[in-house]
């Protein structure tokens, strides 16, 4: 038999986890509804399709969201998928090729890696490792099947410009040509380019379907050189590489050993993607899509991307529509929620440390390092940018030390970019102030 005081205090105790519990939902209510307010109440959010998702790490629920179930063009927020995809694979370096002894030759298959001989990463360690061996030839296996240099739903008319470099199965120096200025003329990277190099034209482009480069702006000794992809083709790939090694270099049509080959890593993980983070940079991305596709034995990186949605990302609150790894792609689209979840699978899976790493800071580093200036950096987070769409999507730290996911996707304005990211620091800053 329960005495009357214990059965007074079980009261107590109830009531008191009640009115806790209705205090907390009370403040998640008033969030929602201050959020939902001062979004749609906004002169600037009112114009277009604006989408917005927050979420609290601490208690593992959603707390506010307008629109969070619509589909939006994520633009550059699709590299927060191909971060997670990549890192899903649980590797600590990026695989290179696979390697094979040929008697005095080696046999050499690769793996898109978007780092070799790429100027942002002058440890090469395959270089290092080739002269310091004794192999007479690099024999490079032939992949089974040919990438589209393109993805599906990219501007077929943006080829000669840096951001939509050319993707491919074995890419060289990120697949672009570098041209500097000097005291006595220009300089090409790599220089088998530089006798097909017009410095007086009256605009900077590449012919579409050949590497004949016109510039007019090169930049003065010093400064940053001009980048201008080249078309790929085998025969360039095998010209290059073996200007590059000083020894013979050929295609090899035979059939791979049976016997398992060794992998050949060269970065460590955590530059590489901190500079397709930082930077948004799109070869990097799409890149990373082949590699994971090529270690994993896909066909293509659209197999390799289905496959992804159906496993790592089955379970999120909408499916994704998912097509490149950089976001270059139109024919994309997901939804505030599901980007916001599988940001969550980020935290849960980085040190606090690796995603302030990866993920741009507000005021000091990457694409937003012009944001939101403050004393104290609170927003890391993704942008993406397409005409007339402009994403955010990431964490931010509260005042009271609460750590929130957020995205905020706004598509279709007619206005200024700079219009819509004062207004998104302006509601950012009230929820890092105010939760």
């Amino acid at each position: 038999m329960i005495l009357p005081h214990k059965i007074l205090r079980l009261i107590v105790i109830f009531c008191v986890f009640a009115f806790l519990f209705s205090c907390q939902s009370l403040k998640q209510s008033g969030i929602r509804k201050d959020i939902s307010k001062e979004i749609r109440q906004s002169p600037v959010f009112d114009s277009y399709f604006v989408g917005f998702s927050l979420y609290d790490t601490n208690t593992d629920r959603f707390i506010a969201g307008v629109n969070d179930n619509k589909y939006f063009t994520p633009a550059s927020n699709t590299k927060i998928l191909t971060l997670a995809a990549w890192l899903n694979l649980g590797l600590d370096s990026i695989p290179m090729a696979r390697l094979w002894k040929n008697n005095s030759n080696l046999l050499f298959q690769p793996l898109g890696d978007p780092t070799f001989l790429h100027p942002d990463f002058p440890n090469q360690r395959f270089i290092e490792s080739w002269q310091n061996a004794s192999y007479d030839t690099l024999l490079v296996v032939r992949p089974d099947t040919e990438i589209s240099p393109f993805g599906s739903g990219w501007a077929w008319d943006d080829y000669s410009y840096d951001y939509q470099a050319e993707r491919g199965i074995f890419p060289l120096y990120g697949n672009t040509v570098y041209i500097s200025g000097t005291e006595s003329g220009i300089v090409a990277n790599p220089g088998h380019f530089g006798p097909f190099i017009s410095t007086t034209a009256n605009r900077t482009l590449r012919q579409k379907e050949f590497n004949l480069f016109e510039i007019n702006d090169l930049q003065p000794p010093g400064k940053k050189p001009l980048q201008i992809p080249f078309v790929q083709s085998p025969e360039l790939t095998i010209r290059l590489l073996a200007d590059t090694l000083k020894k013979p270099v050929v295609y090899f049509d035979g059939t791979v050993p049976a016997i398992r080959s060794g992998i050949f890593n060269s970065q460590p993980r955590l530059p590489v993607l901190a500079l397709m983070m930082q930077r948004s940079d799109n070869f990097i991305a799409e890149q990373l899509i082949i590699n994971a596709q090529l270690y994993k034995g896909f066909s293509s990186p659209e197999s390799f991307i289905a496959y992804t949605n159906r496993t790592l990302f089955g379970n999120l609150p909408d499916s994704l529509i998912w097509v490149d790894g950089s976001g270059l792609s139109r024919y994309n689209m997901f939804t505030p929620r599901s980007l916001v979840k599988v940001l969550e699978m980020l935290h849960q899976q980085l040190s606090w440390n690796e995603i302030t790493t990866l993920f741009p800071t507000g005021g000091v580093s990457g694409t937003i390092r012009r944001w939101y200036a403050d004393d104290t950096p609170y927003v890391f987070a993704k942008t993406g940018t397409l005409r007339h769409n402009h994403c955010l999507s990431g964490f931010l730290k509260t005042k009271s030390g609460r750590i929130l996911i957020f995205s905020f996707m706004n598509n279709h304005y007619t206005g200024s970019t700079n219009e819509v990211r004062q207004a998104m620091q302006g509601l950012l800053e009230q929820i890092r102030d105010t939760y």
